[in-house]
């Protein structure tokens, strides 16, 4: 990678060192040209859906390549708060449940699980705390997750502290649960959802290698796309 070559393609970094990636990452010049010449076809030519469509399904389907995934796979939502919720107002709870998540999941990961449990979808909602090193402790999850535990969901790096979840370790307890999946197979069965709109930036891990069964980006900031 031609680290000055990147420096000129966001403009933002000949000023300043800019660390709020995953707040509101700075564009790029090739996403400004995009979004410039999208506001002039908007201009010209109204809802250009026939021209739009094809765009965004291959953005969906550069996207399943990047992360090991099928197009099929793929789904192009507003925001993660949208896929957070369409996710858990379609699975199927385990009736008497429980739903396991951390306080270091970014807020609207941890509030809408809360609802679900107002909803009558859970009983029980297993808030996990970090100890004083900043991280939940891999013990931690195992004892919270049981053959109740409906849906797990975890940031993979936390917008509180930067702290990495073991993803790979925590979906692999689930599953030991009864757990699946879930883009792959419908059952009801436990799911672990996590949240990677934090962690783009350190890495993209393959989604056939974590085994998770749904996975929630949010596409702008750290890949720089509107």
């Amino acid at each position: 990678m031609n680290i000055d070559f990147v420096r000129k393609e966001i403009p933002v970094t000949s000023r300043r060192a800019y660390f709020d990636n995953a707040g509101t990452g700075p564009p790029s010049i090739n996403v400004l040209n995009a979004i410039h010449e999208y506001l002039t076809d908007w201009r010209d030519y109204g809802e250009n859906w026939e021209e739009w469509l094809p765009i965004i399904i291959d953005s969906r389907r550069l996207f399943a390549k990047m992360i090991g995934a099928g197009l099929e796979e793929v789904a192009s939502v507003p925001n993660v708060s949208s896929a957070l919720t369409a996710l858990a107002s379609s699975v199927k709870y385990k009736p008497g449940g429980n739903i396991v998540i951390s306080e270091l999941n970014f807020p609207t990961n941890i509030y809408l699980w809360h609802l679900q449990k107002k909803h009558g979808r859970a009983n029980d909602v297993r808030l996990l705390r970090k100890d004083r090193t900043g991280v939940v402790p891999l013990d931690e999850w195992e004892k919270a997750i049981d053959d109740d535990t409906s849906i797990v969901s975890v940031d993979y790096v936390s917008w509180a502290n930067g702290c990495r979840e073991k993803i790979r370790e925590i979906t692999k307890i689930a599953h030991e649960h009864n757990a699946f999946v879930r883009h792959r197979r419908l059952l009801p069965r436990t799911r672990s959802l996590p949240d990677q709109c934090q962690a783009r930036r350190g890495r993209c891990a393959s989604l056939r290698n974590v085994q998770v069964d749904a996975r929630a980006p949010r596409r702008r900031l750290p890949i720089h796309t509107p």
